[in-house]
């Protein structure tokens, strides 16, 4: 199998929880950049969570944090575009714009759950018949902070390894929670990938990655 194959594989028959992304950024440094983006904050999915708020890096606007259908769009075809937060955020720009295996986005968002917040227990469905997983938008989740006594949980899979500067591919079609039990916010970033012409170089990250945690396919 090529390298594509075994990404392909490994996505239609492991059905893995989650996986660590061997990639890293100055968490330091984007910390520092966060500040900037504290004021633009909205409150996001008020009737499943508490204290979770999100604004856009990328997408249709600063505050338009939910799916292009939304907004009378779709997904895949929506006038996506960084947003006036990318001025205020260079170097965490510079990463998804230069850095990271995908051609291009829906939506970034920086989101992030207040001292002793949570997320109820949800899951964001499968995808529809007929649709190649590595053609699909795609999660990436990665932790800007990441406070103690604050858990991710996957149904039937436990807690996910979070810590600061980490980033993971998460299975959202499986049950999940985030529970800060914290006095302090946690601020994650989540982008929406479609690979397009890095199909491939994302591919060999995904593989590798997988191998390293999993196995060999």
């Amino acid at each position: 199998m090529d390298i594509i194959e075994q990404a392909r594989k490994i996505l239609n028959t492991t059905y893995i929880p989650w996986l660590e992304l061997d990639l890293e950024f100055p968490v330091d440094l984007w910390k520092q950049q966060v500040l900037e983006v504290e004021p633009y904050f909205n409150e996001y999915r008020q009737s499943d969570s508490s204290q979770w708020s999100s604004c856009c890096l990328h997408g249709l606007g600063i505050d338009k944090t939910y799916t292009a259908d939304n907004y009378g769009y779709d997904e895949y075809n929506a006038p996506y575009q960084y947003t006036d937060l990318a001025y205020k955020t260079p170097a965490i720009t510079v990463f998804w714009k230069y850095q990271f295996p995908a051609e291009r986005y829906s939506r970034i968002r920086f989101m992030k759950i207040g001292p002793g917040g949570h997320i109820d227990w949800h899951n964001d469905g499968n995808l529809p018949p007929g649709i190649e997983p590595l053609d699909a938008v795609l999660p990436i989740n990665l932790a800007i902070t990441h406070p103690l006594n604050c858990e991710m949980e996957i149904e039937g899979h436990g807690v996910v390894p979070w810590k600061e500067g980490k980033i993971f591919m998460i299975n959202i079609s499986k049950n999940h929670a985030v529970f800060n039990r914290s006095s302090k916010s946690r601020v994650h970033m989540i982008a929406n990938i479609i690979l397009g012409n890095r199909k491939k170089e994302f591919c060999e990250m995904f593989v590798r990655c997988y191998n390293k945690q999993y196995g060999q396919i």
